[in-house]
C-alpha cells in the first residue's frame, strides 16, 4: 500500500498537496479507483481511494480512518546546527523514525552556523514519515537564541556538554513524561551558556566517554531515551 502525507481533510476528502499530487500522478501514475494510505502527521491514519486526478490537482475519498495515540514519551532536542546542511538532514530524518518530537535550532556564543532551510527540512521529515509509518510529524523550529529555548519546559531538563572536570549525570527517563536536551555546536557550549541552563532548572549530562559529533549527540540521546523509556 502506498503512502501520502497531507493535512488538508475536507469532510471525507483528502486534497494532497503539489509536491504529493506530482509524485501521485506523474511518479506512480496511479489511477481514480485506486487505493492508499494517507498520514495526517497527528496520529489520523486514513485509508483513501483515488477519487480525481487531473495534471494540477489530487482528491481521494476517505473510505476509513484510525487514530494512533501517542506512545511512549516526548522527547524535544535544542541542538545548535552543524555547518553542513545535509548532516542535519540526516540527523531530521533519522529522529523522524526514531520518534523524535520536537527539534528546535538554537544559536549559541560558538555557533557557525547562522542561517536554516527549515522548509527543505520539513521535506525531509515528511518523507520520513512515510517511510517509518510514525503516525505523528515531527515539530521543527527555526533558529533560536539560546536565552530565549531556556525558557522551553520538560519534566526533565538536560545540558549536555563535554567539560570532564564538571559533575555530570546520566539520562533518565520513564513513559509518559517529557525530556528536553540541549546539545550544542562542535565547540561545546561555553561555561557561560551551562551556567545559564542550570540556572534555568537544566542537570548537566553526559553522553558517554567518547566525543560525539553534534548531529550524532542527538541522534544518540534520541535513540538512549527512546530504549530507556520501553524498558521501564
Amino acid at each position: 500500500m502506498r503512502y501520502f502525507y497531507s493535512r488538508d481533510i475536507q469532510g471525507d476528502e483528502v486534497i494532497l498537496s503539489a509536491e504529493e499530487h506530482k509524485h501521485l500522478y506523474r511518479v506512480l501514475r496511479l489511477k481514480v479507483g485506486d487505493e492508499v494510505q494517507v498520514m495526517d502527521g497527528e496520529g489520523y491514519l486514513y485509508h483513501c481511494r483515488l477519487k480525481f486526478s487531473e495534471k494540477d490537482r489530487s482528491v481521494l475519498e476517505i473510505i476509513s480512518k484510525k487514530f494512533h495515540e501517542r506512545s511512549g514519551l516526548w522527547i524535544h532536542i535544542l541542538i545548535a546546527p552543524t555547518k553542513n546542511q545535509s548532516r542535519i538532514e540526516w540527523l531530521i530524518e533519522k529522529g523522524t523514525e526514531l520518534g523524535l518530537s520536537r527539534i528546535s535550532f538554537i544559536q549559541c556564543e560558538r555557533s557557525e552556523k547562522t542561517r536554516l532551510k527549515v522548509e527543505r527540512l520539513q521535506r525531509v521529515a515528511q518523507s520520513a514519515l512515510k517511510q517509518s509509518r510514525n503516525p505523528y510529524m515531527l515539530v521543527i523550529d527555526g533558529l533560536l537564541p539560546f536565552e530565549e529555548a531556556l525558557g522551553f519546559e520538560a519534566d526533565l531538563k538536560y545540558v549536555a556538554h563535554c567539560e570532564d572536570d564538571r559533575n555530570r549525570t546520566f539520562l533518565e527517563s520513564k513513559k509518559g513524561k517529557s525530556v528536553l536536551v540541549l546539545i550544542g555546536p562542535e565547540g561545546d557550549f561555553t561555561e557561560r551558556e551551562i551556567e545559564m541552563a542550570k540556572k534555568c532548572g537544566f542537570h548537566e549530562l553526559t553522553l558517554g566517554n567518547t566525543r560525539l559529533r553534534t548531529e550524532t549527540a542527538g541522534l544518540y540521546a534520541v535513540a538512549a531515551l527512546k530504549a530507556l523509556s520501553e524498558n521501564t
